[in-house]
């Protein structure tokens, strides 16, 4: 494709500033900007250089983008998403893919039936510790993974839920922080780990007076056995971090640094050869230098210059709707264990169960205006 890809924008809110501004660095033309609302739309539409509507139908009808950029409140990602693949647009949604799996099932399907790709706004897998760590996993180099851990904690103002009324609703995202914070650390773990199986959870409101969860814990089971904790919260401020173990050493990730822990020989050897009860094997411990630090605007242009590149080249990008379902899949089951008072939830997630436990959530609790 030798012209520049043609952007569209729907959702004209904080986060659609954000794609914009991260666009601007890679060789595309923002076309057209939709949101209902006339000072947003207009706002970000003289920003881009861009025409604006009202609505995505005659955006698409008019503009046809080779690619939509999916901003909105998440309940209308699957609607909006879907809309867009069908007019034969690509599309990048905004994380959360959707508030229930159902409908990430409905878009990737859209995707298939219309020949085009659904990439998610998960840009995490590309900073340089989880590329690495991925890397190193899949040589082996810390063996069969036995456990790991994945936190992240956001911290969010009364201010921050005051704005958008939506936000940590049911009729709004479907849950809190588990719908709009935790897709990047639920991504996180299982792009390293791969496909869960089970998933037990639990969700509590500890600081702020909202309708669902502000933190919420998950143990999940993944294919081959390996277990893993999860921890996500808006109640404090805590970095991302991960702990991978195998059975040849352990991964320590943060945002801006990695560390190997060898052991020689490696765990299932030691143990079975040791004669001695309480002697850990020789452990070498290895600062992974030289990786970058990206930023958030940098992680962004990373993630769209993968999608722009892919789209030109014909490939597939990294982060498809199919690559990061499992990371939704997980959220849902942990909302719905927790819903049943910590009962294991097996996946693939009944679909039609959840299904109901939103809509009664959402009965109870009405609508957000």
């Amino acid at each position: 494709m030798s012209r520049p890809l043609r952007y569209a924008l729907v959702g004209a809110g904080v986060i659609g500033g954000v794609h914009l501004a991260s666009v601007a660095d890679i060789d595309v033309d923002v076309v057209a900007v939709a949101d209902p609302v006339a000072e947003r739309r207009d706002r970000l539409a003289a920003t881009a250089g861009a025409a604006g509507y009202a609505d995505v139908e005659s955006m698409l009808e008019r503009e046809r983008p080779d690619l939509v950029i999916v901003a909105t409140p998440p309940t209308s990602h699957a609607t909006v998403a879907i809309a867009c693949l069908r007019a034969g647009a690509h599309v990048m949604v905004e994380k959360p893919i959707a508030v229930e799996v159902a409908e990430a099932d409905a878009i990737q399907l859209a995707a298939e039936q219309a020949g085009r790709f659904a990439i998610v706004d998960l840009q995490y897998r590309y900073m340089p510790t989880v590329e690495r760590a991925k890397e190193l996993i899949a040589a082996g180099a810390i063996g069969r993974v036995l456990r790991a851990s994945v936190s992240e904690s956001m911290l969010r103002t009364t201010a921050y839920y005051r704005d958008a009324p939506w936000r940590a609703t049911w009729a709004g995202e479907g849950g809190g922080v588990l719908a709009n914070q935790a897709p990047h650390a639920l991504d996180v773990l299982c792009h390293l780990l791969g496909q869960p199986t089970q998933v037990v959870g639990w969700t509590r409101r500890l600081l702020h007076d909202i309708e669902c969860e502000d933190t919420a814990m998950g143990l999940v089971e993944f294919e081959g056995g390996a277990l893993a904790q999860l921890v996500v919260s808006t109640a404090d401020p805590a970095p991302l971090r991960a702990s991978i173990v195998g059975l040849r050493g352990e991964l320590d990730l943060h945002r801006d640094a990695l560390a190997l822990t060898t052991w020689e020989p490696d765990i299932e050897t030691h143990v079975a050869t040791q004669p001695l009860s309480w002697v850990a094997p020789a452990a070498h411990r290895e600062e992974l230098a030289g990786l970058p630090v990206l930023t958030d605007h940098e992680l962004h242009t990373a993630l769209h210059r993968d999608v722009a590149d892919a789209l030109r080249e014909g490939r597939e990008p990294r982060a498809t709707i199919a690559t990061t379902m499992p990371a939704l899949e997980v959220a849902n089951a942990i909302i719905q264990s927790a819903q049943l008072g910590g009962a294991t939830v097996s996946l693939p997630l009944d679909r039609e169960r959840f299904a109901r436990l939103i809509a009664d959530q959402r009965a109870v609790y009405g609508r957000v205006e």
